[in-house]
This record gives C-alpha cells, structure tokens and sequence, in this order.
C-alpha cells in the first residue's frame, strides 16, 4: 500500500496541471478547515449566536454554493479552466474579511455573505 501511495504522490507532484491543483486545493482546505474550527467559537461567544441562528447562517450562504455549481461550467467555458481557477483562487478569501466586521444586527447578513 505504501508503494502505491509514493507511485500515486510522485504522479501527481511531477504532473505539470496536477501539482499547482492539488497544492491549492490542499492549502485551500488546510486555511478553511482552520478558520471553521474558530469561527463557530467566534459565532458563540463573541457574536453570542444561537446554534439555530448559525444553521440559518450556513444554509443562507449555501445558496451561494449552489449557484456558483450552477454557472460554474459557463464561467469556465467563457474564461477557459485555468482562468477560472486562478480567479477563484484570487477571489475567494476576500469575502471573509466581513467575518471580524459582522457585529450588531449586520451580524447575520455579514456573515451570509462572507460565507
């Protein structure tokens, strides 16, 4: 199993598309995964959000998820796939900069729309 493992890491880490993809998908969930885990403290105790009001918050910000899957094969045919992906690697954290500035009753809609 190990073997297979270095046969399939050294494939993908020499293939000139692969490597670039699987760094930024990689670092991409390392980053999201790590301000998740502190975003549901920051949601409790700072913003003092209710678990029903964070389910509310992540469902409204999933509409976004579903129209981005939904127009992401037009995007991608417009501006070609490697484009698409550099936009969206350049793109996608800036709408979390609303996260620390989501306080008061702009909480929820900061929120939505950093998410």
């Amino acid at each position: 199993m190990r073997a297979e493992i270095a046969e399939g890491l050294g494939y993908v880490f020499r293939h000139p598309l692969m490597r670039p993809l699987m760094l930024f998908v990689a670092s991409s969930n390392f980053c999201t995964t790590l301000l998740f885990s502190i975003f549901l403290v920051y949601a409790v105790r700072v913003l003092h959000l209710t678990a029903a009001t964070i389910g509310l918050v992540f469902s409204l910000a999933n509409i976004g998820v579903v129209l981005g899957a939904l127009t992401a094969t037009r995007i991608a045919g417009r501006f070609g796939i490697g484009s698409t992906l550099i936009g969206l690697a350049a793109a996608s954290g800036w709408g979390l900069v609303l996260i620390p500035l989501a306080s008061g009753s702009l909480a929820i809609p900061f929120l939505v729309a950093a998410l």
